[in-house]
């Protein structure tokens, strides 16, 4: 990864977070590994985003990250996806993740959250599960780098 690479770091940082702050709840990465039976409910994904870059002066050398990500609930009933969601909210609102070569602002939840949904697809004992998903954003300035 080079300096400049905000993206997959941003969903590391997030990960790194909710798992520090909330332990017990299983944090994935773009997708769940794992057989059926071996997955805990509820529990996290973070999908990523990909970053947007805007020129944020005349000379054209800060160029500033826009981050977001798309984290998913899935839990065994409605009540569960909410409350893991509401308690990743808390988690991530606020934070200022550390990124190599980036000055990070502070993470926020974008107003896009979505109701709590049945998957008949993906089924644990025979029972359907639930999810709903929350968006999150941050932007970041380039570090300061100094010329050799």
């Amino acid at each position: 990864m080079s300096h400049m690479d905000l993206g997959q770091p941003f969903l590391v940082a997030v990960k790194e977070i909710l798992t520090a702050r909330m332990p017990s709840v299983p944090v994935y990465l773009s997708g769940v590994t794992g057989t059926d039976d071996e997955l805990d409910y509820p529990y996290l994904v973070a999908w990523p985003i990909p970053p947007s870059r805007f020129i944020a002066n005349l000379a054209g050398t800060l160029v500033p990250g826009d981050c977001r990500l798309q984290l998913t609930g899935v839990g065994l009933d409605p009540s569960s996806v909410t409350a893991v969601l509401g308690r990743a909210s808390s988690a991530l609102v606020g934070r200022r993740p550390v990124i190599p070569g980036w000055q990070c602002g502070y993470i926020r939840e974008t107003p896009v959250n979505q109701p709590v949904t049945e998957n008949a697809q993906a089924l644990t004992g025979g029972r359907s599960t639930f999810r709903s998903w929350s968006q999150y954003r941050m932007t970041a300035d380039p570090g300061r780098t100094t010329s050799p």
